[in-house]
């Protein structure tokens, strides 16, 4: 799926990410994959899914947890997306993607007060 991904046949790369779920169920990578093609789509409902089996799966991944908050985040359920980037800063204090985005959802509580 990665390589026809790279290639930009994303039609191809999203059925081969599900045929690898559905051949493993248990394949983490497959899902992180496939829940980030569904965001970039904006097809949100099944890209949240697919990234919460994801963190599921494996919570220490910072893309996979980072994406899902993305996802939650653009279904409106701001509280729920800084959990899970506040999670992400629990073991990795450092990271940029989710402290930025922590200081763009305290601008957007700002702006709603």
């Amino acid at each position: 799926g990665i390589v026809l991904l790279s290639t930009g046949d994303s039609d191809a790369a999203l059925k081969s990410f599900q045929n690898a779920i559905d051949v493993d169920a248990s394949y983490f990578e497959s899902y992180a994959a496939l829940g980030a093609l569904q965001a970039q789509r904006e097809n949100n409902e099944e890209a949240e899914k697919t990234l919460k089996r994801a963190v599921d799966l494996d919570g220490t991944s910072i893309e996979a947890r980072f994406n899902y908050g993305l996802v939650l985040l653009k279904l409106g359920r701001l509280q729920e997306a800084r959990a899970e980037w506040e999670e992400v800063l629990v073991e990795h204090p450092d990271e940029p993607n989710a402290t930025a985005a922590l200081k763009f959802t305290d601008s957007k509580k700002n702006e709603a007060a």
